[in-house]
């Protein structure tokens, strides 16, 4: 049998071929690699430019099987496309590129890189690696891990690169990254880290940002399997509720009854950014709960809504825009369908940094501090975060702020005060 040529990588040449100047950062990683290497980092911190380089470097080596693995099909085919596929293509005489499998073949060495997800365990079934690249690990199952992706490096004693933003300290990447010794190399790194993002960038990100996530996400520092989420709850409190006052223009959030549930309705003063009302009721059949929404509304200066049009708020929602049109109320009547947990994730987080940076605010009511307060977060296996109310407690008074919340942060409108006293319709420019 033939001997396989064995090349010898020039890594300077390697890296000017792929444009890649690793940072200091970066290069500690580089430098300090071993057979299992897990690396904490923050959101663009570089990783997909370093794994790149780990992929490529292999992939010059003679037969070598190299596998890029990613929570989903979508992020691994991000990283062929944008990062592996530009550096092959600049020399299509040395590789071969096989979209339908996101294969790259080396054509001297007859190594080869092909992208998997980590949704399809059976398709990881029965290779043999040299390589095993694990990109956002934190959101891969343990057990996709431990029973897919471990033994394929078991024969050749291949290499292993885990790297990801964390989760919590119990998910398991967190747990190898705390596995340090002979054969293991460990490292965390924040988004500041990276130097060529701008300080000023990173310190207007963190203003928008909820704390716990910050740290997560560009401190790299996992948190606890769940807790509180709002923070500086008290420190809102201010003031009364008010009367609508000539001039001021109102949001009114509104969070409808289901069976078992209250309905809750926040109006928020857009100059002020104060509530000055707040209504909560339950047992009310939905044209009396539309009635007290519009009556509401009507009387804070024919306030904006912005209601929960998920599942049954459907039919509720283009109900209550009926109303308002047969009534000639120029108010403005938008819905939010809270249908993904990407979605409710959105709206809840906006809050959660309004509150932080003391851009909203609200008299002492009870009912919404102790939900605000009794409101956590949690984390599935997958890493997943879900928010909700603990149970056998509601969240509805928070969902009614957060809607009107979200209202005056993305809604900046312009009204035609020449109509707005009459009884047509007023228009409204909006921006989405």
């Amino acid at each position: 049998m033939e001997t396989p040529v064995q090349y010898k990588v020039d890594l300077e040449a390697l890296k000017q071929m792929i444009d890649f100047e690793p940072h200091p950062a970066q290069a500690q990683i580089i430098e300090g690699q071993k057979r299992f290497t897990t690396v904490l980092a923050g959101r663009q911190f570089g990783k997909s430019k370093l794994v790149s380089y780990f992929i490529i470097k292999e992939l010059l080596g003679s037969n070598k099987r190299i596998w890029l693995v990613a929570p989903n099909y979508d992020l691994t085919q991000r990283i062929f496309k944008n990062y592996l596929l530009p550096i092959v293509n600049r020399f299509p005489q040395d590789f071969k590129v096989s979209m339908d499998r996101y294969r790259i073949e080396c054509k001297a060495t007859g190594s080869s890189v092909e992208c998997k997800s980590g949704e399809n365990p059976v398709s990881l079934l029965g290779e043999t690696l040299d390589l095993l690249v694990i990109d956002e690990a934190a959101e891969i199952n343990e057990e996709v891990y431990e029973r897919f992706l471990r033994p394929t490096l078991m024969v050749k004693r291949g290499k292993c690169i885990l790297i990801s933003t964390p989760t919590t300290k119990t998910n398991w990447f967190f747990k190898q990254y705390l596995n340090s010794g002979k054969e293991a190399a460990s490292f965390h790194f924040t988004s500041y880290d990276n130097p060529y993002i701008d300080e000023d960038e990173l310190s207007e990100i963190k203003r928008r940002t909820p704390e716990t996530t910050w740290k997560q996400q560009y401190l790299a520092e996992p948190s606890d399997d769940g807790g509180k989420l709002f923070t500086g709850i008290r420190a809102a409190v201010c003031g009364g509720l008010e009367e609508p006052k000539a001039g001021h223009q109102y949001i009114l959030g509104w969070d409808p009854a289901r069976v078992h549930d209250y309905s809750a309705i926040v109006v928020l003063d857009r100059k002020t950014k104060h509530v000055v009302k707040f209504d909560r009721f339950s047992g009310l059949d939905w044209s009396t709960q539309i009635e007290r929404v519009l009556g509401a509304a009507h009387l804070y200066n024919d306030a904006m809504i912005l209601m929960d049009s998920t599942n049954m708020g459907d039919p509720l929602f283009e109900t209550l825009r009926k109303e308002v049109m047969m009534k000639g109320y120029p108010i403005l009547v938008e819905g939010y369908k809270i249908d993904s947990s990407e979605k409710k994730r959105r709206l809840i987080e906006n809050l959660v940094v309004a509150i932080q940076n003391w851009e909203v605010s609200y008299p002492h009511i009870e009912q919404l501090i102790i939900e605000l307060e009794g409101f956590s977060y949690t984390y599935s296996q997958a890493g997943n975060v879900k928010y909700s109310a603990p149970k056998g407690m509601f969240d509805d008074t928070v969902i009614a702020l957060a809607l009107a919340v979200t209202m005056m942060k993305r809604m900046p409108y312009l009204i035609d005060e020449k109509k707005r006293n009459t009884t047509r319709r007023t228009n409204f420019v909006r921006a989405y």
